[in-house]
């Protein structure tokens, strides 16, 4: 898990932060940073999940409140649910 206070974002699991410089690049605090470019450091992450997908080790907890928009001429949602807990464990990627 990724967290961010200013222009520094921090692993939860690994501890290492990285902070963005005036020219938008990612600085490392151990002064090894792997993508620089932020773009370049997205794909990155994307890879990673996309392998935990593959080796079934991701998954996705979160609660949700569901709520509906009966017609464009209405501007209030209607509540359906509330506190849904969802618990979603991938395996497969689909494209």
């Amino acid at each position: 898990m990724m967290t961010s206070r200013g222009a520094t974002l921090t692993c939860k699991s690994c501890h290492k932060s990285w902070k963005m410089d005036v020219y938008g690049r990612l600085e490392s605090s151990d002064e090894i940073t792997e993508s620089p470019h932020i773009p370049d450091w997205y794909e990155f992450q994307r890879e990673e999940v996309e392998k935990q997908i593959e080796g079934g080790k991701y998954s996705l907890k979160m609660e949700a409140a569901i709520e509906a928009l009966p017609n464009e001429n209405n501007s209030s949602y209607i509540e359906m649910w509330k506190n849904i807990a969802y618990n979603i464990k991938h395996t497969t990627i689909h494209s």
